[in-house]
């Protein structure tokens, strides 16, 4: 979900280190021509089989609609999740995880 139109809430303050972080995220996302940056439509999506393509994009388990193969896991999923996580996302895929599953990771440590 590293992608430009990574959504986050309205009244969301982040914290200058969850902003640099997200800040971070995005420029490589563009440098590594991530697949979220490929097809940006998925990654936002609520129907389970938005959530299951793009969960199998970051696994690099996915052919978009433009036909490009991702032959590899996506080069900065632990950081897209460890953004997520800081900035306490509620929406989308990032990391490989879909919200419900960031929640439960949340609630665990």
């Amino acid at each position: 979900m590293a992608g430009q139109n990574m959504k986050l809430p309205d009244s969301f303050d982040l914290t200058p280190k969850a902003a640099h972080k997200l800040e971070q995220l995005r420029l490589l996302a563009i440098e590594h021509q991530t697949i979220c940056q490929q097809a940006p439509e998925i990654w936002d999506g609520e129907t389970v089989e938005d959530v299951r393509m793009a969960k199998r994009g970051c696994n690099g388990e996915i052919l978009t609609k433009k036909s490009k193969k991702q032959s590899t896991p996506c080069p900065i999923r632990s950081l897209c999740l460890e953004t997520a996580i800081a900035t306490q996302s509620h929406y989308g895929v990032w990391g490989g995880l879909a919200a419900h599953e960031r929640r439960s990771l949340r609630r665990r440590f």
